[in-house]
């Protein structure tokens, strides 16, 4: 073989054409939390994400998942042992925020979903839930939420920086 061929794969491995990655993720864990920044170059923009099994950081709430079966339209929740709060209560800054009140399936348009703001978790460790009169309590741990965030923050994430 013609040593020009040979050395062809090689020479165009070094051509300057060869750019950094466009997308960089980076991505650590905090307990049962994980921290992800993901680094979009080509577009200069940087997405933020901080979750657990069931939970999501965005747009200034935790959100919480019960499952899609789940309705949750009537649902109450506590952070520790404070007060009840009904997620109807907050229907209205959840929209300000951004949140569809409700979602396309029209047999439970909540969607099995329960956003709690950030500013009630600030050194939570657990949030009760009911979602109607007569269901199970189901307690979820977030315990290190507020490290997870502090992290996130660390890291670059500004406020709107962070997807579901």
């Amino acid at each position: 073989m013609p040593l020009p061929l040979v050395l062809a794969p090689i020479m165009l491995s070094l051509w300057p054409w060869r750019h950094a990655p466009a997308l960089v993720v980076e991505r650590h864990r905090l307990g049962a939390w994980t921290v992800e920044t993901r680094d979009d170059r080509f577009a200069g923009r940087r997405t933020c994400r901080v979750t657990a099994p069931g939970l999501t950081y965005e747009r200034g709430a935790l959100v919480v998942r019960l499952g899609r079966r789940t309705d949750t339209a009537d649902a109450v929740y506590r952070v520790d042992d404070g007060p009840p709060v009904a997620v109807r209560s907050e229907l209205m800054d959840m929209a300000r925020r951004g949140f569809a009140i409700d979602q396309d399936d029209l047999a439970n348009p909540s969607g099995g979903v329960v956003r709690i703001p950030e500013a009630r978790l600030s050194q939570a460790r657990r949030i009760s839930i009911r979602a109607g009169v007569n269901r199970t309590i189901v307690r979820v741990g977030v315990t290190g939420f507020a490290a997870a965030l502090d992290s996130a923050h660390a890291a670059g994430c500004a406020p709107g920086d962070f997807t579901g």
